[in-house]
């Protein structure tokens, strides 16, 4: 399984209008994509502009196929008006000596995760219970212990979520440019659900087992709301989206 992120600005005023007219497009396009198997819209928590373009693939060649034919970079041009404006404008004189401003066309981060399990596309669909919600954990793990990090979450992280109520699914995914930038992505019935794992100490818990595996550099601390955050020049981040749209694709079509 192989997962790819693109980080947007969006634009606040315009969610409405994304929702009515993009969703239709990208899923039109993709569902007809050989290899993919899921696409979805997060929007983060802490700051509404701030979203992730996540799509699920059967592998690493399907993802880049994607990209090479131009179908990434079409679908992109069409997302792109529902994005924020640069915070980076161009200043340059017109042929009648003007001076014409305008934003800086800059191109989303984009992320590859190789997922060191199998993952179940249906784990993103809607339930009826409210929209999903998705906790992303970014993490280094030291030099060397890489292989027990992925022992421990795989027999101990992951039966431990399985016992969180409200924690519908939990996999474990590589960076594909450094294997000890790893990512850990829960999905939750709901935010109170997620919220609630944070504030009973299960996280702490949970990330304590694993802790003599992780840079020594990666701290934690709760804010106000009992959410974690990192600190440290190795920071362990974590992140919470929830998901506003998304489609499951039939993976035998």
């Amino acid at each position: 399984m192989f997962m790819r992120t693109v980080h947007h600005r969006l634009d606040p005023n315009r969610i409405l209008e994304l929702l009515q007219k993009y969703p239709p497009i990208i899923i039109a396009e993709l569902s007809h994509t050989p290899g993919c198997l899921y696409w979805g819209l997060l929007q983060s928590d802490d700051n509404p502009e701030n979203g992730i373009s996540l799509t699920l693939w059967n592998s690493a060649a399907d993802a880049e196929s994607y990209e090479r034919t131009g179908t990434y970079r079409k679908l992109q041009d069409q997302f792109r008006p529902f994005l924020a404006e640069s915070p980076e404008w161009t200043v340059h004189m017109s042929d009648d000596m003007q001076l014409e401003y305008a934003p800086v066309v800059q191109e989303p981060p984009v992320s590859r995760y190789e997922s060191t399990g199998k993952t179940d596309p249906s784990m993103f669909a809607a339930t009826g219970k409210g929209r999903l919600y998705l906790r992303i954990v970014s993490l280094h793990v030291r030099r060397g212990m890489l292989e027990e990090f992925k022992s421990l979450y795989r027999e101990e992280i992951i039966p431990g979520l399985r016992r969180i109520p409200g924690c519908r699914f939990a996999f474990l995914s590589g960076g594909s440019d450094d294997s000890h930038e790893l990512i850990s992505v829960t999905i939750w019935n709901s935010k109170p659900d997620a919220e609630q794992y944070e504030k009973s100490g299960g996280f702490d818990a949970l990330t304590e087992r694993v802790s003599h595996t992780l840079e020594d550099s990666t701290r934690w601390k709760a804010d106000e709301q009992g959410v974690e955050r990192a600190l440290g020049s190795d920071d362990m981040t974590v992140s919470g989206y929830t998901l506003i749209v998304g489609q499951v694709f039939d993976a035998g079509r």
